[in-house]
């Protein structure tokens, strides 16, 4: 009897440790009323808490080891704006992506032991799926009135349930605040132009 509660016993313990490496860590992937989302207009410079029609702008969560530069972090989940519950509060720069989000578990990286790096990116929903193939998206017709943004770092542990969540944003350890979402700035060869335009009208009228 012994021999066969022994290789049960084993087993049974095995299978823990798997679930637990393997486990899907959670977190709480939304922001709050002291941590909203801003609109700035380069041109006009007016900023205002975001707004807008159900899905106007999309929000991604990357994530990464904790010390990757922001650029090798990896898009794990996207959310896009909620409806508006009235015209004089249109979405008041909030979003919410899930509370509790729980992050895909890539042979246990994302599990609920390990600190992550992250940062959330927000763009026009309308030029794409992701924020780099948002903001790549030059071409498109209103890309110059489109917005993006991009967080601070922060970091992370994530928990497995029934732990409360941890929140992204907020002002404990390695939270993040709110961030802004602008138009995007002329780039510099468009800027260089446009001086030397200045310049040459000028010139032309000291001459006149």
């Amino acid at each position: 009897m012994k021999k066969l509660i022994l290789p049960a016993i084993a087993a049974a313990t095995l299978l823990a440790v798997s679930t637990s490496a393997f486990a899907q860590g959670q977190v709480g992937f939304l922001n709050t009323a002291t941590t909203k989302v801003v609109l700035l207009n380069s041109t006009t410079q007016v900023s205002q808490n975001m707004n807008g029609p159900a899905g106007t702008y999309q929000f991604g969560l990357y994530v990464g080891h904790v010390g990757d530069a922001a650029g090798s972090l990896s898009l794990v989940g996207t959310t896009l704006s909620p409806a508006a519950a009235s015209s004089t509060i249109f979405n008041s720069g909030l979003f919410n992506g899930g509370n509790p989000f729980t992050l895909p578990t890539l042979a246990g990286q994302y599990d609920g032991s390990i600190a992550l790096e992250f940062q959330i990116r927000g763009w026009s929903a309308a030029l794409g799926s992701s924020y780099e193939a948002a903001i790549g998206n030059t071409a498109a017709a209103n890309y110059a009135n489109s917005y993006f943004g991009v967080s601070a770092l922060g970091t992370v542990t994530p928990v497995l349930p029934p732990n409360t969540v941890p929140g992204l944003f907020g002002t404990g350890a390695g939270q993040i605040g709110g961030f802004i979402l602008a138009t995007p700035a002329p780039e510099p060869g468009t800027l260089a132009l446009a001086g030397i335009g200045a310049a040459s009208l000028l010139l032309f009228r000291r001459r006149k």
